[in-house]
Protein backbone atom coordinates (compact mmCIF):
# COMPACT_ATOMS: atom_id res chain seq x y z
CA UNK A 1 0.00 0.00 0.00
CA UNK A 2 2.83 2.32 0.86
CA UNK A 3 4.60 1.45 -1.94
CA UNK A 4 1.81 2.09 -4.12
CA UNK A 5 1.02 5.12 -2.28
CA UNK A 6 4.32 6.50 -3.10
CA UNK A 7 4.10 6.16 -6.66
CA UNK A 8 1.23 7.77 -7.16
CA UNK A 9 1.52 10.85 -6.13
CA UNK A 10 5.24 11.01 -7.73
CA UNK A 11 3.85 9.78 -10.92
CA UNK A 12 0.48 12.02 -10.83
CA UNK A 13 1.33 14.75 -8.84
CA UNK A 14 -2.38 16.29 -8.71
CA UNK A 15 -4.18 13.33 -9.29
CA UNK A 16 -8.18 13.29 -8.13
CA UNK A 17 -9.78 10.88 -6.09
CA UNK A 18 -11.47 9.25 -8.66
CA UNK A 19 -7.94 8.34 -10.55
CA UNK A 20 -6.53 7.33 -6.46
CA UNK A 21 -9.22 4.88 -6.13
CA UNK A 22 -8.32 3.53 -9.40
CA UNK A 23 -4.88 3.80 -9.10
CA UNK A 24 -5.46 1.48 -5.66
CA UNK A 25 -8.12 -0.37 -6.73
CA UNK A 26 -6.23 -3.28 -6.03
CA UNK A 27 -5.27 -2.50 -2.68
CA UNK A 28 -8.35 -0.86 -1.33
CA UNK A 29 -10.86 -2.62 0.75
CA UNK A 30 -14.60 -3.26 -1.43
CA UNK A 31 -16.40 -2.26 1.69
CA UNK A 32 -14.98 0.69 3.17
CA UNK A 33 -12.37 1.72 0.48
CA UNK A 34 -9.91 3.23 3.35
CA UNK A 35 -11.73 6.58 3.24
CA UNK A 36 -8.73 7.86 5.02
CA UNK A 37 -5.70 6.52 3.13
CA UNK A 38 -7.59 7.87 -0.34
CA UNK A 39 -7.78 11.13 1.89
CA UNK A 40 -3.88 11.50 2.42
CA UNK A 41 -2.70 9.88 -0.96
CA UNK A 42 -5.08 12.89 -2.99
CA UNK A 43 -3.79 15.37 -0.19
CA UNK A 44 -0.59 15.05 -0.95
CA UNK A 45 -1.08 14.24 -4.37
CA UNK A 46 -3.12 18.19 -4.52
CA UNK A 47 0.26 19.79 -2.94
CA UNK A 48 2.61 18.77 -6.05
CA UNK A 49 0.11 19.72 -8.31
CA UNK A 50 1.92 21.71 -11.01
CA UNK A 51 5.39 19.99 -10.55
CA UNK A 52 6.86 17.82 -13.26
CA UNK A 53 6.34 13.66 -12.58
CA UNK A 54 9.42 11.83 -11.14
CA UNK A 55 11.25 10.48 -14.76
CA UNK A 56 10.24 7.09 -14.90
CA UNK A 57 13.39 4.18 -14.93
CA UNK A 58 14.32 3.25 -18.21
CA UNK A 59 12.40 -0.56 -17.65
CA UNK A 60 9.20 1.70 -16.97
CA UNK A 61 9.69 4.33 -19.59
CA UNK A 62 9.42 1.05 -21.94
CA UNK A 63 6.38 0.03 -20.60
CA UNK A 64 3.54 2.37 -22.18
CA UNK A 65 4.74 1.02 -25.57
CA UNK A 66 5.25 -2.39 -25.50
CA UNK A 67 1.91 -2.81 -23.40
CA UNK A 68 -0.80 -1.43 -24.97
CA UNK A 69 -3.96 -2.22 -22.91
CA UNK A 70 -5.90 -2.36 -26.34
CA UNK A 71 -4.14 -4.75 -28.28
CA UNK A 72 -5.25 -7.79 -28.53
CA UNK A 73 -1.68 -9.75 -28.36
CA UNK A 74 1.58 -8.52 -28.36
CA UNK A 75 4.05 -8.75 -31.57
CA UNK A 76 6.96 -11.63 -30.92
CA UNK A 77 9.70 -9.54 -31.68
CA UNK A 78 8.77 -6.84 -28.91
CA UNK A 79 8.48 -9.75 -26.50
CA UNK A 80 12.04 -11.14 -27.28
CA UNK A 81 13.54 -7.92 -25.73
CA UNK A 82 13.24 -7.14 -22.61
CA UNK A 83 15.66 -4.68 -19.95
CA UNK A 84 19.27 -6.56 -18.97
CA UNK A 85 19.85 -7.88 -15.85
CA UNK A 86 20.77 -4.27 -14.00
CA UNK A 87 17.50 -3.13 -14.94
CA UNK A 88 15.32 -5.84 -13.84
CA UNK A 89 16.14 -5.28 -9.93
CA UNK A 90 13.00 -5.27 -8.11
CA UNK A 91 11.48 -7.54 -10.59
CA UNK A 92 10.09 -11.16 -8.63
CA UNK A 93 11.58 -13.85 -9.02
CA UNK A 94 10.91 -17.15 -8.32
CA UNK A 95 12.59 -20.48 -8.39
CA UNK A 96 11.42 -24.08 -8.35
CA UNK A 97 12.20 -27.74 -9.92
CA UNK A 98 10.25 -30.95 -10.28
CA UNK A 99 10.96 -34.34 -11.52
CA UNK A 100 9.60 -36.06 -14.62
CA UNK A 101 9.52 -39.86 -15.17
CA UNK A 102 10.75 -39.98 -17.98
CA UNK A 103 14.43 -39.65 -19.78
CA UNK A 104 15.93 -36.33 -20.42
CA UNK A 105 15.70 -36.59 -24.49
CA UNK A 106 11.69 -37.29 -23.91
CA UNK A 107 11.30 -34.57 -21.41
CA UNK A 108 13.24 -32.11 -23.64
CA UNK A 109 11.03 -33.18 -26.86
CA UNK A 110 7.92 -32.66 -25.02
CA UNK A 111 9.01 -29.49 -23.54
CA UNK A 112 9.48 -28.09 -27.40
CA UNK A 113 6.06 -28.94 -27.96
CA UNK A 114 4.10 -26.28 -27.32
CA UNK A 115 0.45 -27.62 -27.89
CA UNK A 116 1.85 -30.40 -25.09
CA UNK A 117 2.99 -27.23 -23.01
CA UNK A 118 -0.37 -25.38 -23.07
CA UNK A 119 -2.15 -28.73 -22.41
CA UNK A 120 -0.46 -29.72 -19.37
CA UNK A 121 -0.49 -25.58 -17.95
CA UNK A 122 -3.54 -24.65 -15.89
CA UNK A 123 -5.36 -21.79 -17.58
CA UNK A 124 -3.49 -21.72 -20.76
CA UNK A 125 -4.77 -21.67 -24.25
CA UNK A 126 -2.25 -21.22 -27.89
CA UNK A 127 -3.63 -19.59 -30.24
CA UNK A 128 -0.95 -19.92 -32.84
CA UNK A 129 2.75 -21.05 -32.73
CA UNK A 130 5.90 -21.69 -34.97
CA UNK A 131 9.20 -23.64 -33.45
CA UNK A 132 10.66 -20.69 -31.93
CA UNK A 133 7.32 -18.13 -31.13
CA UNK A 134 3.69 -18.33 -29.51
CA UNK A 135 0.77 -16.88 -29.21
CA UNK A 136 -2.03 -17.17 -26.81
CA UNK A 137 -4.07 -16.39 -23.48
CA UNK A 138 -3.15 -17.38 -19.98
CA UNK A 139 -6.79 -17.09 -18.33
CA UNK A 140 -6.99 -16.50 -14.27
CA UNK A 141 -10.20 -16.01 -11.97
CA UNK A 142 -9.44 -13.66 -9.01
CA UNK A 143 -12.89 -14.25 -6.97
CA UNK A 144 -15.22 -11.75 -8.79
CA UNK A 145 -12.58 -10.93 -11.57
CA UNK A 146 -11.80 -12.42 -14.37
CA UNK A 147 -8.76 -11.58 -15.82
CA UNK A 148 -7.33 -12.90 -19.97
CA UNK A 149 -3.59 -12.28 -20.50
CA UNK A 150 -2.74 -12.14 -24.08
CA UNK A 151 0.44 -12.15 -25.46
CA UNK A 152 3.61 -13.84 -26.94
CA UNK A 153 6.82 -15.59 -26.42
CA UNK A 154 9.62 -16.31 -27.99
CA UNK A 155 11.93 -19.58 -27.15
CA UNK A 156 15.61 -19.81 -27.47
CA UNK A 157 17.22 -23.35 -27.07
CA UNK A 158 20.51 -24.85 -26.53
CA UNK A 159 20.66 -28.39 -27.27
CA UNK A 160 23.97 -29.34 -25.95
CA UNK A 161 22.84 -28.16 -22.58
CA UNK A 162 19.48 -29.08 -22.50
CA UNK A 163 18.61 -25.36 -21.39
CA UNK A 164 16.12 -22.69 -22.64
CA UNK A 165 15.31 -19.27 -22.28
CA UNK A 166 11.58 -18.07 -23.00
CA UNK A 167 10.86 -14.07 -23.15
CA UNK A 168 7.33 -13.04 -23.31
CA UNK A 169 4.84 -10.09 -22.55
CA UNK A 170 0.98 -9.98 -22.49
CA UNK A 171 -1.89 -7.89 -21.11
CA UNK A 172 -5.31 -7.65 -20.02
CA UNK A 173 -7.96 -5.65 -21.39
CA UNK A 174 -10.44 -5.71 -18.69
CA UNK A 175 -8.03 -4.70 -15.58
CA UNK A 176 -5.64 -3.01 -17.72
CA UNK A 177 -2.76 -5.24 -16.57
CA UNK A 178 -0.03 -6.13 -17.91
CA UNK A 179 3.18 -8.18 -17.66
CA UNK A 180 6.53 -9.02 -19.15
CA UNK A 181 8.79 -11.68 -17.93
CA UNK A 182 11.67 -14.22 -18.36
CA UNK A 183 11.32 -18.17 -18.06
CA UNK A 184 14.76 -20.39 -18.20
CA UNK A 185 14.69 -24.25 -17.73
CA UNK A 186 17.67 -26.65 -17.15
CA UNK A 187 17.07 -30.32 -17.64
CA UNK A 188 19.09 -32.20 -15.37
CA UNK A 189 19.29 -36.34 -15.19
CA UNK A 190 18.12 -37.60 -12.05
CA UNK A 191 17.38 -41.51 -11.79
CA UNK A 192 15.86 -43.01 -14.12
CA UNK A 193 13.98 -39.48 -14.84
CA UNK A 194 14.77 -35.95 -15.18
CA UNK A 195 14.94 -32.99 -12.95
CA UNK A 196 13.69 -29.74 -14.61
CA UNK A 197 15.16 -26.37 -13.05
CA UNK A 198 13.21 -23.39 -13.23
CA UNK A 199 13.70 -20.02 -12.89
CA UNK A 200 11.37 -17.05 -13.79
CA UNK A 201 11.61 -13.35 -13.64
CA UNK A 202 8.59 -11.38 -13.83
CA UNK A 203 7.28 -7.27 -13.59
CA UNK A 204 3.70 -7.25 -12.78
CA UNK A 205 1.95 -3.67 -13.49
CA UNK A 206 -1.50 -2.37 -13.00
CA UNK A 207 -4.75 -3.46 -10.62
CA UNK A 208 -3.36 -7.38 -10.61
CA UNK A 209 0.15 -6.04 -9.02
CA UNK A 210 -0.71 -6.29 -5.71
CA UNK A 211 -1.05 -10.17 -6.14
CA UNK A 212 2.61 -10.67 -7.25
CA UNK A 213 3.78 -8.69 -3.92
CA UNK A 214 1.85 -11.22 -1.68
CA UNK A 215 4.11 -13.88 0.64
CA UNK A 216 1.55 -16.62 -0.84
CA UNK A 217 3.35 -16.27 -3.88
CA UNK A 218 5.67 -18.30 -4.03
CA UNK A 219 3.71 -21.15 -2.53
CA UNK A 220 1.18 -19.98 -5.83
CA UNK A 221 4.53 -20.54 -8.15
CA UNK A 222 4.73 -24.15 -6.57
CA UNK A 223 1.46 -25.04 -6.53
CA UNK A 224 1.10 -24.46 -10.34
CA UNK A 225 4.46 -25.92 -11.10
CA UNK A 226 3.27 -29.10 -9.38
CA UNK A 227 0.19 -29.14 -11.42
CA UNK A 228 2.36 -28.92 -14.69
CA UNK A 229 4.42 -31.38 -13.45
CA UNK A 230 1.49 -33.65 -12.82
CA UNK A 231 0.33 -33.10 -16.43
CA UNK A 232 3.15 -33.64 -18.00
CA UNK A 233 4.23 -36.76 -16.62
CA UNK A 234 0.81 -38.21 -17.34
CA UNK A 235 1.19 -37.19 -20.58
CA UNK A 236 4.02 -38.66 -21.20
CA UNK A 237 2.98 -41.42 -19.61
CA UNK A 238 0.17 -41.99 -22.15
CA UNK A 239 -2.89 -41.09 -19.27
CA UNK A 240 -5.15 -38.27 -20.28
CA UNK A 241 -4.53 -34.76 -18.74
CA UNK A 242 -6.24 -33.80 -16.00
CA UNK A 243 -9.41 -30.59 -17.39
CA UNK A 244 -8.83 -27.50 -16.72
CA UNK A 245 -11.30 -26.30 -14.45
CA UNK A 246 -13.88 -23.88 -15.95
CA UNK A 247 -11.08 -23.02 -18.69
CA UNK A 248 -9.35 -20.68 -16.16
CA UNK A 249 -6.94 -20.73 -13.48
CA UNK A 250 -8.95 -19.83 -10.10
CA UNK A 251 -6.10 -18.23 -8.08
CA UNK A 252 -8.18 -17.43 -5.03
CA UNK A 253 -9.18 -20.83 -4.69
CA UNK A 254 -5.81 -21.82 -4.88
CA UNK A 255 -4.77 -19.32 -2.29
CA UNK A 256 -7.26 -20.46 -0.17
CA UNK A 257 -6.29 -23.70 -0.23
CA UNK A 258 -3.20 -23.03 0.33
CA UNK A 259 -3.77 -20.78 3.62
CA UNK A 260 -5.49 -23.67 4.85
CA UNK A 261 -2.71 -25.66 4.48
CA UNK A 262 -0.57 -23.58 6.33
CA UNK A 263 -3.27 -23.28 9.06
CA UNK A 264 -3.52 -27.04 9.39
CA UNK A 265 0.34 -27.45 9.69
CA UNK A 266 0.31 -24.81 12.39
CA UNK A 267 -2.50 -25.80 14.77
CA UNK A 268 -1.02 -29.74 13.98
CA UNK A 269 -3.78 -30.46 11.32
Amino acid sequence: MLIASRDIVQRLPGADERRVRIELSGNLCRCTGYLGIVKAVTSVADKRRGEAPVKPSPRAAEAPARFAPTAATVAVTEAATLPDEAARQGWTRIEESFVIAAPPAMVWRALADFPKVAACLPGAELTEHDDRSAKGRLKVKLGPMAASFAGSATVERDEAAMSAVAKGAGSDGNSRSRTRGQLAYRLVPEGAGTRVAVSVEYDLQGPLAQFSRSSLARDFAGRIVAEFAANLNASLGGAPVAAKPAGSLNVVQILWDLIRSRLSRLFGG
